[in-house]
């Protein structure tokens, strides 16, 4: 007797609006796509809510899915476009990402943490230079740039701006005072793509008694970073030693 108005597409919708507002996502969604009748569904609410389920259980590329369903009826929905725009981050497809933050800043030119968004995507992405000019963007519209200083100082020691890099690392290091053991770390590959080998030890050494795990987890972040210093054309032979020099100097 129940059964047949559980059926009732007016009760699933009922119930389907209990459960994502109580953040049941995995039942929600089963729901949600009974609810848009496979790729016919136009009600851009449930495939949003759809594609928010899937998202928050971490089934991004379905979230996608839903979301871009929805985004071709209702184009001008903002709220989509910042949604999709977080999944295309976390699917490794960072220039979609880019392209969507473009998009969103020509329509809000005065909200300048879009351009810090579209800058980290396009570091992720690989165009540094195309990031830097998006991070000095941001530096130009805000009085205070502190946000885009870290980023700005990476993409300028990737392409191999090392004095201009060098500066924003004395900024932040003479200004930040939560500095992190990255920030002495970064300041040391810069350093040492100049050939201030003496400049750069003393950075690491800093460093390592900045980083939680010590030695080992220092270490650990110099050594993903190789590839780097190799691309910074800095000697091999002298990025090996490094490692020997930290291990050997008491802290």
């Amino acid at each position: 007797l129940i059964g047949r108005y559980m059926q009732k597409r007016e009760t699933l919708l009922h119930i389907a609006e209990f459960l994502f507002r109580r953040k049941h996502y995995d039942e929600a969604t089963k729901l949600y796509a009974e609810l848009t009748d496979g790729k016919g569904s136009t009600d851009t609410t449930l495939l949003q809510k759809w594609g928010f389920s899937l998202q928050q259980q971490g089934r991004y590329e379905e979230a996608l899915a839903a979301y871009t369903r929805a985004e071709l009826i209702d184009t001008e929905n903002e709220w989509l476009l910042r949604r999709m725009a977080h999944c295309y981050r976390l699917l490794h497809r960072p220039a979609e990402a880019a392209d969507i933050f473009t998009q969103l800043f020509e329509r809000h030119p005065d909200e300048a943490a879009l351009l810090l968004q579209k800058g980290n995507a396009l570091v992720e992405d690989g165009q540094y230079n195309e990031a830097l000019k998006s991070f000095f963007q941001y530096e130009f519209s805000v009085e205070d740039a502190a946000k885009a200083r870290r980023p700005i100082a990476w993409c300028l020691f990737l392409t191999g701006q090392y004095e201009r890099a060098c500066d924003y690392y004395g900024m932040i290091l003479d200004s930040d005072s939560n500095l992190t053991f990255t920030d002495r770390l970064n300041a040391g590959h810069t350093a040492l793509a100049m050939g201030r080998i003496a400049e750069a030890i003393d950075h690491y050494q800093i460093g390592q008694k900045l980083t939680p795990g010590g030695k080992t987890e220092f270490l650990a972040a110099y050594t993903a970073d190789m590839p780097a210093l190799l691309a910074a054309q800095v000697d091999e032979t002298t990025i090996r030693l490094i490692p020997e020099v930290l291990r050997l100097h008491p802290l």
